[in-house]
């Protein structure tokens, strides 16, 4: 068994920083295998972290603000997930409550996450 490298673990589990270093070594010209190798984990993975890092760069304001389920939930219920697309797409509380799988506290995040964003909170 080989002995663990803690650097390398420690990376592996930020996914902000993980994701971004790996975007920089893809840019730079190095293959998936080689960051992979470098990392410790499957070429798979680095395809997805890559997936994940240039969604970052779409929406760097809801990167990590909002939870996976909150922005899944507006998502699917055909709302970009940005201030300004929640502001102009949902109007009133009502119309809030109807999104689906967004519960109590996702309703709660999504309000603090508007007003975060210079939005006022859907009433």
């Amino acid at each position: 068994m080989r002995p663990l490298d803690l650097e390398k673990v420690a990376v592996t589990f930020r996914t902000e920083d993980h994701a971004t270093e790996v975007l920089r070594l893809w840019r730079s010209g190095m293959y998936q295998k080689s960051i992979a190798a470098k990392f410790g984990v499957s070429p798979q993975r680095i395809s997805q972290v890559l997936r994940h890092a240039m969604a970052l760069e779409k929406h760097p304001a809801i990167s990590m603000e909002l939870s996976a389920r909150t922005r899944n939930a507006l998502i699917n219920w055909g709302v970009e997930p940005t201030p300004d697309g929640v502001s102009s797409s949902i109007k009133t509380m009502g119309d809030l409550c109807r999104v689906v799988s967004l519960g109590k506290k996702g309703i709660d995040e999504l309000q603090r996450w508007l007003v975060r964003h210079g939005k006022p909170p859907i009433q």
